[in-house]
């Protein structure tokens, strides 16, 4: 008597399956590796090949027979202040994942800057003007390796080639660049990693706006919130003289956003890259 056919059909379905499953799940669980460029003295390069969405850093990676290089291009300004005030790590090596790391640290990282109120207020925080920038560039830092550790200047190079430079650039962008010794930097295959990250910022005691917190500073709507007809209502109790009540949907909206904007200057800028480095140019 022969089989059911349903049996054969179950049978047929995974064999199908399982490749597919298999397939997807490497895809889905392999790291992307970067590509790094061959590095051409003197050249400086039109764009970036790469970006980092949640930080918007744009960033290239080059490498020669001795070095490799790191240039980074910062133009959002929450980015461009968790830099300067909170400092920034370079890791050197996959290893920096775990608790004994080898670093360049420049700016000098510190894992929470306290905002002052003038930080937070927009009127004297303006940091599009290049003036407060340039002050804020640091001058020194130091390399941690293999427990050793040694003193680097902005743009001056160590007796190994290893060098730090920040500066801004003409459209007031902020620019990182670095040159690290491939000897510093374990090496599988070609491959080489680096993580980044800086600290976070913290908030003075009570500066954290409540969503019944009504202000002058924080009633004003939002052209879709005017645009659907909401705030526009007066308190029935006539409590609020600003015509709004504290749990209106644009009151609640407002205050959300802001609450959101805090929690993003409280996350530290945090990413790692493979690269593949370049062979030798002939």
């Amino acid at each position: 008597m022969p089989e059911p056919l349903i049996p054969d059909l179950c049978r047929m379905t995974f064999r199908f399956i399982l490749p597919l499953a298999a397939a997807f799940l490497l895809v889905g669980c392999s790291k992307q590796i970067l590509e790094s460029k061959w590095n051409v003295p003197n050249k400086v390069e039109s764009t970036f090949r790469f970006y980092h969405a949640e930080s918007k850093i744009r960033y290239n990676v080059t490498n020669d027979s001795t070095h490799l290089y790191l240039t980074m291009d910062v133009t959002d300004r929450l980015t461009i202040m968790k830099i300067l005030q909170t400092g920034m790590r370079v890791f050197l090596g996959a290893e920096g994942k775990k608790k004994e790391r080898n670093e360049l640290q420049f700016p000098i990282y510190v894992d929470k800057y306290e905002l002052t109120e003038e930080d937070l207020n927009p009127a004297m925080n303006a940091i599009d003007r290049k003036g407060q920038l340039e002050r804020m560039l640091p001058t020194e830092g130091y390399r941690k390796y293999n427990g050793s550790v040694v003193q680097v200047f902005n743009g001056a190079p160590l007796d190994d080639g290893t060098q730090v430079h920040i500066r801004l650039d003409s459209d007031r962008a902020l620019v990182y660049e670095a040159a690290i010794p491939l000897a510093l930097l374990p090496s599988a295959d070609g491959k080489v990693a680096l993580g980044i990250e800086t600290g976070t910022f913290k908030f003075p005691t009570g500066e954290i706006i409540q969503q019944t917190d009504i202000t002058s500073q924080n009633q004003q709507l939002s052209a879709g919130d005017r645009a659907m007809g909401r705030g526009q209502g007066m308190d029935p109790y006539g409590g609020n003289p600003y015509g709004m009540n504290p749990n209106s949907s644009a009151n609640m909206g407002m205050n959300q956003r802001t609450l959101t904007r805090y929690n993003v200057m409280e996350e530290p800028v945090r990413f790692w890259m493979d690269v593949q480095l370049a062979a030798k140019r002939q």
